[in-house]
């Protein structure tokens, strides 16, 4: 224990709600290098699913970017109603980054505004300050494109090098998509045609974006992948066992006691797919329920049935709630019955099987097979299944007998 004392970061929390910070984010040292190599280069798009820790992640590497001599900031496109919120979001998220950062970069994207497109627009405002010029100028009649265009024009041409790191951009494209299609064609079209333009400094500007559902998979679905591909893929899974074990063996210790060998392997098998939320919320049930003796292997089967209890739904709920945020309402209703079917079945289903469940609701085989498909691709990439030896399965242990009981009730 005195070699993983030394090891591990100081100061880490058991956390089941919020993304993680500063030192209650665990490990993921090799997955930010290459990330920070791969911008070097490209732009990136960074896939995950749900509760892996990629909002976390984010984060972490905002809050590491100054010292590496490159600013950053961060926007969240969940909660954002359209297009144009999208880039007043970023530009007031740059403009304030630009601003506290203090090296001149407030004064310098003026400059560049001042000299670009924009500049009979902004010698209006020469009194407003960056923050609030976005909405000045969209007050003023200036369509969204062009001060997306603007901003992004002047940040390429830069000296200092600047990353947009956009999480839950897909939440946003399939709000468009549900508003009208060509809409949100027209948004990918024009975030491709900024990321291309030209710069006087290339590689200065480098974009990471982000989501739950892969961007990937609903482009492939709207036939829009040109508007994607020139982002490098870059995906974020579990904890490998060792990672796991190490985390729990270090939470323990921060809580005063001790989880032997055998139970940290009961807990991880108990999981199935390590991602760092599952972990932290059976270590939670597990130490709230601890009491003065030693943890037993059998204490983490009682722990995960409490978890797994009505009580304790809104920890995964979300999952369920999701597939109708993320899809139509017809491929939401499509979706749980290969959940629910899955659910049934540890051993997972094959493909054949999976349509089957699916004809009643789809009677035309074509159309299933398609619909099928596409859905096997949304379940996979957000984190549901995934196949193995030509069977789907649910990743996790826990999100399987939350479905099965779900089932039941």
């Amino acid at each position: 224990m005195s070699t993983l004392r030394q090891r591990l970061p100081r100061g880490l929390r058991n956390v089941t709600g919020a993304p993680v910070v500063r030192a209650d984010f665990y490990d993921r040292e090799l997955e930010r290098r290459k990330l920070w190599r791969r911008l070097e280069t490209d732009h990136v798009l960074l896939l995950a699913p749900r509760r892996v820790g990629k909002t976390s992640m984010l984060k972490r590497m905002q809050a590491e970017s100054r010292a590496r001599g490159v600013c950053s900031v961060l926007v969240d496109s969940q909660g954002m109603a359209d297009e144009r919120a999208f880039v007043r979001r970023l530009f007031e998220a740059v403009a304030k980054e630009a601003v506290e950062g203090g090296d001149g970069a407030a004064d310098a994207i003026r400059v560049r505004l001042f000299g670009g497109r924009l500049r009979a627009f902004i010698a209006r405002f020469k009194s407003v300050e960056l923050p609030g010029l976005a909405g000045e100028l969209e007050a003023g009649g200036v369509p969204w494109e062009e001060i997306g265009e603007a901003l992004s024009s002047a940040l390429a041409a830069l000296e200092s090098p600047w990353v947009l790191m956009v999480d839950e951009l897909p939440v946003l494209v399939t709000k468009l998509l549900r508003k009208e299609p060509e809409q949100a064609r027209r948004f990918l079209d024009w975030f491709r045609a900024i990321r291309q333009s030209e710069s006087p400094a290339p590689g200065s500007l480098r974009w990471l974006v982000a989501g739950s559902v892969g961007l990937d998979v609903i482009a492939r679905r709207e036939r829009l992948t040109h508007t994607i591909n020139d982002f490098s893929l870059f995906r974020l899974g579990a904890f490998d066992a060792a990672t796991a074990d190490a985390l729990l063996a270090e939470l323990a210790f921060r809580r005063g006691f001790t989880l032997s060998e055998a139970v940290r392997q009961r807990i991880t098998e108990a999981i199935g797919w390590c991602i760092p939320y599952h972990l932290q919320l059976v270590f939670q049930e597990i130490s709230d329920a601890r009491g003065e003796r030693p943890v037993r292997p059998e204490d983490v089967d009682a722990a995960v049935d409490r978890l797994l209890g009505r009580g304790n739904r809104a920890y995964f709920d979300t999952w369920d709630q999701r597939l109708d945020e993320e899809l139509l309402p017809a491929s939401a209703a499509r979706a749980r019955i290969l959940l629910r079917a899955l659910a049934r079945e540890p051993d997972g289903l094959e493909r054949q099987s999976l349509g089957v469940a699916m004809a009643p609701a789809i009677p035309d085989p074509e159309t299933r097979r398609g619909e099928l498909s596409w859905l096997l691709d949304v379940l996979e990439a957000d984190g549901y299944v995934a196949e193995d030896g030509g069977r789907f399965r649910y990743r996790s242990h826990l999100l399987r007998e939350f479905f099965r009981r779900k089932e039941d009730e």
